[in-house]
């Protein structure tokens, strides 16, 4: 009995997870192609609040989905200077597969993190 209320509740968690990054897709316009000058305050705060699950039930602070914060700037570039944020991104099998559960981001999407970081993980 025990086991089944934990199956059931871990369950649960997962799928609080994608429903929370489906719904916030639904939301989110077609991302902009443009790559120049990226920023974390204009472009990849928003993605990952959507993607990532930092508004409400994923990586945000003191979560007991996820070890990694990404809510904020500071939390984003320490995993990004480490390349963990590119390589979960981009499923090349280095780390765990980003966003959990779901389908790989948007080529679009990719490319916007991958700019923000090779023009030097700017702020604003």
């Amino acid at each position: 009995m025990k086991y089944l209320l934990l199956l059931l509740l871990l369950g649960l968690t997962f799928v609080s997870c994608k429903h929370d990054s489906e719904m916030a897709k639904n939301e989110l316009p077609d991302c902009d192609p443009d790559t120049t000058n990226v920023t974390y305050t204009k472009d990849i705060a928003p993605l990952l609040t959507i993607e990532c699950g930092t508004n409400s039930s994923c990586h945000r602070q003191n979560s007991s989905d996820s070890e990694i914060s990404l809510v904020s700037y500071d939390d984003v570039t320490a995993v990004a200077v480490t390349g963990q944020l590119l390589s979960s991104v981009i499923h090349d099998g280095n780390t765990e597969p980003m966003p959990y559960l779901g389908q790989k981001l948007s080529d679009c999407k990719i490319n916007k993190i991958k700019a923000w970081i090779n023009q030097g993980l700017k702020e604003n």
